[in-house]
């Protein structure tokens, strides 16, 4: 009877022990997936915010932009005349 309790209580604890491993491995996975989205999410805000202050550089300080950003800014804003036929 002693050796059947000592098994038993030797099972439950393996049990636990599995049961905790796998616990820690699943939250090692979502922790992972969350810092993926968090920091995904990070880098969309970032660039968005960086293209925001280019756009007020650009508008508050048009002297600095290159000529070719100039030219380009200029045909996106001024529609291209095609020659007629």
């Amino acid at each position: 009877m002693m050796v059947e309790a000592k098994t038993r209580a030797s099972d439950i604890v393996a049990q636990g022990e599995k049961l905790k491993s796998e616990a820690v491995d699943q939250a090692r996975i979502d922790a992972k997936t969350e810092a993926d989205r968090i920091m995904a999410a990070a880098k969309a805000e970032i660039e968005q915010e960086v293209n925001r202050a280019r756009s007020r550089c650009a508008r508050r300080f048009p002297s600095l932009q290159s000529p070719a950003r100039k030219r380009f800014s200029s045909a996106k804003s001024t529609p291209r005349r095609t020659p007629s036929s």
